[in-house]
């Protein structure tokens, strides 16, 4: 099966979207995300606004990077595989979980 990564009806939001989606997700500023992917800020920026399309070594340095390989099927299909550790953006936490413990009410010593 041969998947054409530029073509809309394979992808809900467009690529400079996705690649958005996946440094929020990471909790990463653009220089950060940027330098992991040894490209110049400006031009991470020119992807996410989808003013420069991605190239194919561009996309498989962010596909294969340690960091972003989890993505790598829903940036392609939009599909996920969270069995197989494939998911979306929407699934990963950014920062400090939340957790709240209400008391039992039971009296302890």
């Amino acid at each position: 099966m041969n998947i054409n990564l530029q073509d809309p009806i394979n992808m809900s939001i467009s690529q400079g979207e996705k690649l958005k989606s996946i440094r929020e997700a990471e909790c990463l500023a653009r220089t950060a995300m940027a330098k992991m992917l040894e490209m110049p800020y400006s031009t991470l920026t020119s992807y996410e606004r989808d003013t420069t399309t991605m190239n194919y070594n561009v996309i498989c340095k962010l596909l294969t990077h340690d960091r972003f390989i989890k993505y790598s099927l829903w940036f392609t299909t939009d599909q996920t595989a969270p069995e197989a550790g494939q998911i979306s953006p929407d699934l990963t936490h950014c920062g400090p979980e939340k957790r709240t413990s209400g008391r039992s009410g039971k009296k302890t010593g």
